[in-house]
C-alpha cells in the first residue's frame, strides 16, 4: 500500500514537472547555448529559443568593444548562425554600452531572420547592409536607429512584421525587389503599408505605390521643403479613374513641414499619416474636407492644425 502511494506521488510529481516544462516551451523558452565569445573585438552570445511552432538559435551582442563598424559572424564552433537579435538571456556580462557608437552593421549572407530588437540600441546607425539570404524582418527590429536614411531590401525577403521600423524618422526604402511575393503587414511604418501593392515608383520628391486596383498611395516625401504640395502623377497608370490616398505614416515624424497642400484628387488620409509633425500648422485641401476620409490618429492634435478647403 505504501509503495503504491509513493509511486502515485512520484508519478504526479513527474507529470507536474513535464507539464511545467512543456508550458515553458510553448510560451517561448530560452537557454544560453554557449559561453560568450569574441570576434574582432565584439563579444557575442548565442541563445536557443523554442515555441510551439518554431525553434531557432539567435545571435546577440553583449559588448561591442568600442567598434563603430560590425560584421556579424556566420559560425560559432559547429553552429551555423541564421538569425540576429531578439531578447538575450540577461547574461550578467551583457551591456549596451557602446552600441550607440555603432555606425555600420553588416549582416552577412546566410542570415535569414532579423529578430525583434536587433538594432534598437544602435541609435546612431547610419548604414545597415542586409544579405540576399534574408527572408524575414520581425517587428521593432530596426526601431532604434534615428540616422538611418536609406535601406535596400533583399530580393529574397518574404515577410516584414508589423511596425518593423517603428519610431523611425525618414527612412527611404530605395529598392524593393520581389514585391509581389512580399508579405507586408498593414500599418507597417516605412516599409509600405499597402497590401498587395504591385508597383512602387518615384515622382519628383515623392514615392508612390499603385495597388493594381485603381488606387495610388502616396508613401513618402523625400524632399525638405517646409511647404509641400502633393502632386497627382498620371503617366504610366491605366487610363481609368484613379483614386489617390495618403498612406499610413507617410509624413510621420517630420519636424520640418509647416504646410501641406492636397489636391482634390486625394480622397483619404491614412492612420498616423501626420503623426508627430510638430511644425505642421496648415493643411489646404482643394476639395471639400468633409469628403476626405481620415484614418485613426491621422495627426496628433486636429485642433492645432488649420484646415482650409474649397468651402473656406
Amino acid at each position: 500500500m505504501k509503495k503504491k502511494l509513493i509511486l502515485r506521488v512520484f508519478t504526479l510529481l513527474m507529470a507536474c514537472v513535464l507539464s511545467f516544462g512543456l508550458l515553458a516551451c510553448l510560451s517561448g523558452c530560452n537557454k544560453v547555448t554557449g559561453k560568450p565569445f569574441v570576434v574582432d573585438g565584439v563579444t557575442y552570445e548565442l541563445s536557443h529559443w523554442a515555441t510551439a511552432n518554431d525553434e531557432w538559435i539567435a545571435l546577440h551582442i553583449l559588448d561591442c568593444g568600442g567598434q563603430t563598424e560590425i560584421t556579424l559572424p556566420t559560425m560559432y564552433e559547429d553552429t551555423v548562425i541564421e538569425s540576429f537579435g531578439g531578447f538575450h538571456s540577461n547574461n550578467e556580462n551583457a551591456t549596451t554600452e557602446g552600441l550607440d557608437k555603432v555606425k555600420t552593421l553588416v549582416v552577412p549572407e546566410g542570415y535569414k531572420v532579423l529578430r525583434s530588437g536587433a538594432c534598437n540600441k544602435m541609435i546612431n546607425l547610419e548604414s545597415l547592409i542586409l544579405p540576399q539570404s534574408l527572408e524575414k524582418i520581425e517587428s521593432n527590429s530596426i526601431s532604434g536607429p534615428q540616422r538611418l536614411r536609406t535601406l535596400t531590401l533583399p530580393s529574397n525577403l518574404k515577410e516584414i512584421d508589423y511596425e518593423a521600423f517603428a519610431n523611425k524618422k525618414g527612412v527611404s526604402i530605395v529598392e524593393i525587389c520581389n514585391l509581389s511575393s512580399l508579405e507586408l503587414h498593414y500599418s507597417n511604418m516605412y516599409v509600405y503599408s499597402v497590401e498587395g501593392a504591385s508597383g512602387i515608383f518615384k515622382y519628383n520628391d515623392f514615392v508612390f505605390a499603385y495597388d493594381g486596383n485603381k488606387t495610388v498611395y502616396l508613401l513618402e516625401y523625400l524632399g525638405g521643403a517646409d511647404k509641400v504640395i502633393l502632386p497627382v502623377p498620371e503617366a504610366g497608370l491605366p487610363d481609368v479613374k484613379i483614386s489617390y490616398k495618403i498612406a499610413d505614416y507617410a509624413f510621420a515624424h517630420r519636424d520640418d513641414i509647416k504646410e501641406i497642400v492636397i489636391d482634390e484628387a486625394y480622397t483619404g488620409i491614412g492612420a498616423s499619416a501626420f503623426a508627430d509633425c510638430p511644425a505642421l500648422k496648415t493643411i489646404t485641401y482643394q476639395g471639400d474636407w468633409e469628403d476626405m476620409y481620415t484614418g485613426a490618429y491621422w495627426c496628433d492634435d486636429k485642433d492645432a492644425i488649420t484646415i482650409v478647403d474649397s468651402k473656406s
